[in-house]
């Protein structure tokens, strides 16, 4: 057993397919399946269940893989024992997803990331959480920066760090007919049309509000911003994104005066994986990104 056997493991688990983990590690097909034939056979266990559609993991297979996973984890500590105190000398590669609430530090997180450690790949991405849960289970993503109830992330297991908590606040665009109203009562909104991050966002927050219509989703302040303006749709957003639209234009999406949402709100987390031990560059990245969005809020 080697590790290379171990690492092509990993990468067969993630394409789902031995022909496209193949190409991904620059592999002939059959060598690959040999090396995994050869692999299954010294431990007495099959790992993956083939169909002409791919590969999934059998029972044993996927606590073969967790395993797997925990080894090349403890390799990669090991091999950056030496540079645990320069990160400027640390390498490797770190994915890091961000909630849609959160991408206006989009730009900001990749610039310190890369101030703090210039030769790690570092790749940030905008998912929505359920989407999350699979890229962590099959070791694809390291770290998450969202929203989500803390009940769900101890049943999924996963570990956090608590960030800022954020009020929910409803704006309007001009062409709402609510947008020059001195007061507005929830009730009066539970049939209008509402703009929210997304459907896992939604889903939480409506909980309480009770609104009865289907929400349109956008994910980015600008196009946030544009609906706003351009429609009279309702946003239910953080209260963060008041600072975000800083324009002073007669167009500018305005918070409504609804007294009813004033103790709704949501805490941010700072999201990973919780079944394995970190490697070094996963806990510094970490601790890195907690110091960092802390500042940045």
């Amino acid at each position: 057993m080697k590790l290379e056997q171990l690492r092509q493991i990993v990468v067969i688990e993630k394409c789902k397919s031995i022909s496209k983990a193949a190409k991904e590690l620059y592999m002939r097909q059959p060598a690959l399946s040999t090396s995994l034939n050869s692999l299954e056979k010294s431990l007495g266990i099959q790992i993956f269940q083939r169909s002409p559609q791919g590969v999934t993991p059998t029972e044993d297979g996927k606590r073969i893989l967790e395993t797997i996973h925990r080894i090349l984890n403890d390799t990669d500590s090991l091999m950056q024992y030496s540079s645990q105190n320069d990160p400027e000398n640390l390498t490797g590669s770190i994915k890091v997803s961000i909630s849609p609430i959160y991408s206006h530090l989009f730009f900001d997180i990749i610039t310190r990331y890369k101030e703090k450690f210039p030769k790690v790949d570092f790749q940030i991405a905008i998912y929505p959480f359920v989407r999350i849960k699979e890229l962590f289970q099959h070791g694809e993503y390291n770290i998450a920066i969202d929203y989500v109830p803390q009940r769900t992330l101890e049943d999924e297991k996963f570990s956090c760090y608590k960030l800022k908590t954020h009020k929910i606040r409803f704006y309007a665009g001009p062409l709402s007919r609510f947008y020059n109203r001195e007061e507005v009562h929830l009730e009066e909104l539970r049939e209008e049309r509402f703009l929210a991050y997304s459907k896992s966002y939604w889903k939480e927050i409506n909980k309480g509000l009770k609104i009865r219509t289907m929400p349109i989703f956008a994910g980015d302040t600008g196009s946030i911003t544009h609906i706003l303006r351009n429609s009279d749709v309702i946003g239910a957003l953080a209260d963060i994104y008041e600072k975000l639209d800083a324009g002073n234009d007669d167009g500018r999406p305005r918070m409504l005066p609804v007294r009813e949402v004033e103790d709704y709100s949501f805490d941010g987390f700072l999201i990973y994986p919780g079944n394995r031990q970190l490697s070094l560059l996963e806990k510094l990245s970490v601790r890195f990104l907690k110091e960092l969005l802390m500042e940045l809020e």
